[in-house]
Order: C-alpha cells, then sequence, then structure tokens
C-alpha cells in the first residue's frame, strides 16, 4: 500500500502480456530466418523443401484450424464459462484450448464442472485436433 491505496498492478501484467506476445513472435521470425541456413545441409534440406512444398495449402489449413479453434473456444466460454475459471474470459479460453490441444490442460476439471457438456465438447475437439495435429507431427517427421 502506497499512502494507504491499494497498488494496482494491471498496467504491468498488461505490459507483460505484450512483452512475451511480440517476444514470441520475434522467437518465430528468427526461427524462419534460421531455416534459410538449414539448405545447406543435406538431410536437414529435406525439411526446408517441404516447407515450400507445404506453402501453397498452408494458409488454407490454418484459416480452417483457426476457424476450428475459434469455435470450439467460444463454445467452450458458452458451456463452461461460469463455472470454470479458464473460461470466463475469451482469450483465456484460447489458452485453456491450446493447452487441451498441447495436453498441458486437464480435461477433469470439465467433467467436474458439467459431465454432459464435458462429453459434448471435450470428445468432439480432441477428435477433430488430432486431424490438424497428426498431420503436422507425421510431415515432420517425414
Amino acid at each position: 500500500m502506497a499512502n494507504g491505496a491499494p497498488l494496482d498492478f494491471t498496467e504491468t501484467a498488461l505490459a507483460i502480456r505484450f512483452y512475451y506476445a511480440t517476444h514470441g513472435f520475434n522467437l518465430l521470425i528468427c526461427v524462419v530466418r534460421i531455416l534459410k541456413f538449414l539448405r545447406q545441409n543435406a538431410f536437414l534440406g529435406q525439411l526446408t523443401d517441404a516447407f515450400e512444398l507445404m506453402r501453397p495449402g498452408l494458409l488454407q489449413f490454418a484459416v480452417v484450424l483457426f476457424i476450428s479453434i475459434f469455435m470450439f473456444t467460444a463454445m467452450g466460454v458458452i458451456l463452461f464459462g461460469s463455472k470454470i475459471q479458464e473460461f470466463t474470459a475469451f482469450l483465456e479460453a484460447v489458452d485453456n484450448i491450446m493447452g487441451y490441444t498441447i495436453g498441458y490442460s486437464d480435461p477433469m476439471d470439465l467433467f467436474g464442472a458439467d459431465s454432459v457438456g464435458a462429453i459434448v465438447f471435450y470428445y468432439p475437439f480432441t477428435f477433430l485436433m488430432a486431424f490438424f495435429v497428426l498431420p503436422l507431427t507425421v510431415a515432420v517427421i517425414m
């Protein structure tokens, strides 16, 4: 407390979120720039060649992925927004949805809040995301 008034860290929290977002974008640019140096190696050049072949369909893939994530985020906010803290705000819900995609969020929270809603939400989400994540994994391995 400064002079009897409570401290407000809202601006600091927003600045930290902005920093992480810009830093993540900067790292993405750095990784893309490093990829051009991988062409020199015969084995790693195959990876960059795969990215070149993927480029025309990548935009369509990204659009379908973002629409799917948006739909499931909206569905999660509608179903669980009043029961689970992570689904009260849309951006937090997007983060939680991405957590379900890569496996760091716990789906048991959904089943504890609303078992029927969890079945309607989680199983179709997992099934659909398998069609997005599995081909990407196979493409990187091949």
